[in-house]
């Protein structure tokens, strides 16, 4: 389970090597699944947050995402 509020979930992730990015995703009803904003996906994919035209920017390679657990490292 995800380790959220009711305002969303907060979610760090890199992009290639840059700079860490931080966020607040929607959460699912029982806490097990994160859902980005519409216009976050552009930039996973591409870097930018703005509609990507073919040929502008070579696309993401390595993308790192980072969230805290329900009760995480707890036995």
């Amino acid at each position: 389970m995800l380790n959220s509020q009711l305002s969303g979930l907060t979610v760090q992730y890199r992009l290639d090597d840059g700079k860490i990015q931080t966020e607040r995703w929607g959460i699912s009803t029982d806490f097990s699944a994160a859902f980005f904003p519409d216009t976050t996906l552009n930039n996973l994919l591409y870097g930018h947050v703005m509609a990507h035209k073919e040929g502008s920017s070579a696309p993401i390679r390595k993308l790192v995402v980072a969230t805290n657990e329900f009760i995480g490292g707890r036995s």
